[in-house]
């Protein structure tokens, strides 16, 4: 059974993964390697032990309310995007309401975490820390990798002729951005198009003379200001939204979502995307469309190679007297820590168990908590799996617990009544089981059969083509398709690691056949790491609502409506806060009810620093308005279900 358990980071993963250990009446012990809590966003100009963490400029790209932890609220008065220091304050306010310094050990190192000898009957692990310098070995029943997905910046300069041998200037990852103070008047590149960049190089034009953005791939820009001066996310994530999205066809829904972003400014005409881009991606700024208007940032295509002080773009176009070049280039998947067993198949969270636990190991004691990209805030999705994760090590595993529950006949009232003749005591013992907030998992087969199912196929039309290309080149014996050393070499690195060889047999030519179809595989595998990156991010209400699913907190929206009409409203319609999850179930939260019902409240409550006289007569038909729609669709919803609800004339009533 497990009791004692080690949390990695305490950032906002590993403080709220604490607070669920501690919830579950569980031992946490969480190692962190710095002085103090807030992980990633706890600003330093030089970070110590190498940590990563945000620049000076920073603000939230989610509003407080989509952000917060499911039973601690935003201050109503903090503001509704938040700057790092807002962020910090709050985490210091979180631990320390919970009470969950006294369960941190600072500025101690995880070096290793191994599994026992016995780990197949314990589950449990050896882990070895360091504190100035001493090493100290440690046994937990149970791991919570909370160090996140930046840790290891990705950095492919092999992509990039020219950058470390002719380019004079300085270049370096967006890890190492601080401020934009030392760039005044310089000419700066930033490589990429994601949130960072961005961000990165809207700041950095107030001072630079000139800042290029060269991008690759098409991208959406999303404002945090949405109709009417509302949050975006808070308009947008919405469990009705989502139904939509699931009802209509998928081509109409992307139709209605690039009008909608094209209706603020034309993205082909910026050259950010077009109508026909493959993927929809996006990031939230809204001030990069109107550095472009004015020239403080000038948007280009990818980079092909770099000279002493120019960057030459695909498109053949060449700008000059480069001084810096900034790589917003993300971050790779790493857990050094961790044995190679496990970390070698991290190459992003689809390889987990719904995003959590790896689904090779024979007993789930180690779960990754926040390795997620949502469209949404992460920190609620690392909450829901934490929830998810401390309720699986207090209540074990697959369907023996139930039974355990079930024959325990002289332990439970449930089961007393049985032996008095209450037949269906059996059936109330399951129901308050499921209803507690026990959590289990399948065997490891179907676990490893979604994550399987889940990987991004190949499509079969590329595999074929590969495959035919291996094949003529072995019937037509085309030199340029035959394994040189050093390509067999690399191909039965490959191999090996996945238990084969692919060295050629005497008198026959199965090594080359196997190279081919090695080497052919792989390719594609290596080949769509950037495309797949993309698509590990996941929709926010989606995931979150599958999550809490497994951890039996998502709300019944069916019982919210019979029981609650006006909060059932609110949670349908209104934003799909975190709030939501503490409203049955296990951890059910008093004040969850009232948080919803209040949510806007804390978002306008900032703002009414002037409040106009003539407003307070024209809000009330506002709302109204905003009524009228989900008060049809519940009548609508509910004529449909129960069809003797209709009208209809009186038999013989003659007009």
């Amino acid at each position: 059974m497990v009791r004692r358990v080690a949390v990695i980071g305490a950032g906002a993963s590993g403080l709220v993964a604490t607070k669920c250990c501690l919830d579950e009446g569980l031992e946490p012990t969480c190692f962190e390697r710095s002085e103090d809590i807030g992980g990633l966003w706890r600003f330093a100009d030089n970070a110590d032990c190498g940590r990563v963490c945000v620049y000076r400029s920073i603000i939230s790209n989610t509003s407080k309310e989509m952000s917060c932890f499911s039973d601690f609220p935003f201050p109503e008065d903090f503001p509704c995007f938040l700057p790092h220091s807002l962020f910090l304050e709050y985490f210091r306010m979180y631990a320390q309401h919970f009470q969950l310094l006294r369960h941190i050990r600072f500025k101690t190192t995880v070096i290793s975490v191994r599994r026992r000898p016995d780990f197949a009957t314990s589950g449990q692990w050896d882990v070895i820390t360091e504190t100035e310098g001493i090493q100290e070995s440690h046994i937990f029943d149970a791991v919570m990798v909370c160090a996140g997905n930046f840790q290891n910046p990705h950095l492919p300069l092999a992509s990039f002729p020219g950058i470390e041998t002719r380019f004079r200037g300085q270049y370096f990852h967006s890890l190492e951005y601080k401020d934009a103070a030392a760039f005044q008047g310089k000419r700066v590149l930033v490589v990429g198009i994601g949130n960072t960049a961005c961000d990165i190089a809207v700041d950095m034009s107030h001072v630079a003379a000139k800042v290029f953005l060269s991008a690759r791939s098409s991208t959406w820009v999303f404002s945090r200001v949405a109709n009417h001066g509302f949050p975006w996310d808070m308009l947008s994530t919405t469990r009705f939204n989502h139904f939509l999205e699931w009802l209509l066809p998928s081509a109409i829904m992307k139709r209605i979502k690039i009008w909608k972003i094209n209706s603020w400014f034309n993205h082909e005409i910026y050259g950010l995307a077009s109508a026909k881009s493959s993927n929809f991606n996006f990031i939230i700024n809204e001030d990069l469309p109107f550095c472009m208007l004015s020239g403080t940032i000038v948007l280009k295509s990818n980079v092909k190679e770099f000279t002493e002080t120019s960057a030459i773009f695909e498109d053949g176009t060449t700008e000059e007297n480069i001084d810096v070049v900034i790589f917003a280039t993300g971050y790779k998947f790493s857990f050094s820590f961790l044995e190679e067993s496990i970390c070698n198949p991290l190459k992003n969270n689809r390889t987990l168990y719904k995003c959590v636990f790896p689904p090779q190991l024979e007993r789930p004691t180690l779960a990754i908590i926040g390795l997620i990209q949502l469209t949404g805030a992460v920190m609620v999705g690392a909450e829901i799996q934490a929830r998810w994760v401390t309720g699986v090590f207090a209540g074990g595993r697959g369907t023996a617990g139930i039974e355990e529950v079930l024959g325990r006949e002289d332990r439970s009232t449930c089961c007393s009544w049985h032996r008095a003749g209450h037949h269906h005591a059996q059936c109330f013992c399951l129901v308050s089981l499921l209803f507690s907030g026990a959590c289990k998992l399948p065997p490891s087969s179907k676990m490893m059969a979604e994550v399987l199912k889940k990987q991004l196929p190949v499509k079969r039309c590329v595999m074929l083509l590969y495959l035919g290309y291996s094949v003529i080149c072995l019937c037509f014996s085309v030199p340029s398709c035959h394994p040189t050393a050093a390509r067999r070499s690399s191909a039965n690195m490959w191999l090996l690691r996945r238990g084969g060889s692919c060295e050629p047999r005497a008198a026959n030519q199965n090594g080359n056949i196997t190279f081919c179809l090695i080497f052919c595989i792989d390719s594609m595998l290596h080949g769509r790491d950037v495309s797949e990156k993309q698509n590990l991010r996941l929709n926010f209400v989606s995931y979150t609502s599958e999550i809490a699913s497994c951890a039996g907190v998502k709300p019944s929206m069916l019982r919210l409506l019979l029981t609650d009409p006006w909060l059932a409203l609110a949670v349908f319609f209104g934003p799909c806060t975190s709030y939501q999850y503490r409203l049955m179930g296990r951890g059910q939260w008093s004040g969850a009810r009232a948080a919803i019902l209040t949510q806007w409240q804390r978002v306008l409550k900032p703002l009414r620093t002037r409040v106009l006289e003539d407003s307070a007569s024209s809000r009330s038909w506002h709302w109204l308005g905003l009524l009228a729609l989900p008060t049809a669709l519940a009548v609508g919803f509910l004529l449909s279900k129960y069809p003797k609800l209709r009208w209809a004339p009186r038999v013989g009533l003659m007009f």
